[in-house]
């Protein structure tokens, strides 16, 4: 996916992002990105080691597991190197060098899964907690929805 990915993984700017974020976002001041996990089944491996590293708990089934990120409006801008399904979501983040790309004052949206508003304070970032049920509903109705 990263390979696949990787010529269109620009990170924008605070001011591109600023620019096209929907009037919904307003309230949330600096967004800059809204993160998230995805996990993809992959064979089970002969080996113990690998079998160990990419089952995933929460998939119940071995995995690869990736960061994303998308802007506000819905641009896919941050995609990470694979990682094995039993990496936690806080390592991920530690480790996909998303954390370099912050800058002071940016404000991260993620769900109560990513318990990194620790190392975001450090950064001089902030991290929002939402409910993403809410997120995704309002970005499927807001891309998907037919135009008239």
């Amino acid at each position: 996916m990263y390979e696949e990915l990787k010529l269109i993984n620009i990170y924008p700017t605070r001011q591109l992002v600023s620019l096209n974020t929907p009037k919904s976002f307003k309230s949330f001041p600096n967004i800059r990105i809204i993160i998230d996990c995805t996990e993809i089944f992959i064979q089970r491996s002969s080996s113990l080691v690998n079998q160990n590293l990419t089952f995933s708990n929460y998939k119940h089934h071995n995995t690869l597991k990736f960061l994303i990120g998308i802007t506000p409006s819905g641009v896919i801008s941050f995609v990470s190197d694979a990682w094995g399904g039993r990496v936690s979501d806080r390592r991920l983040v530690i480790e996909s060098g998303l954390l370099d790309l912050l800058e002071p004052g940016d404000n991260v949206m993620a769900d109560k899964g990513f318990t990194i508003g620790d190392l975001l304070t450090e950064r001089k970032c902030s991290l929002n907690i939402t409910p993403f049920k809410k997120i995704i509903s309002f970005l499927l109705k807001k891309f998907l929805k037919p135009k008239t």
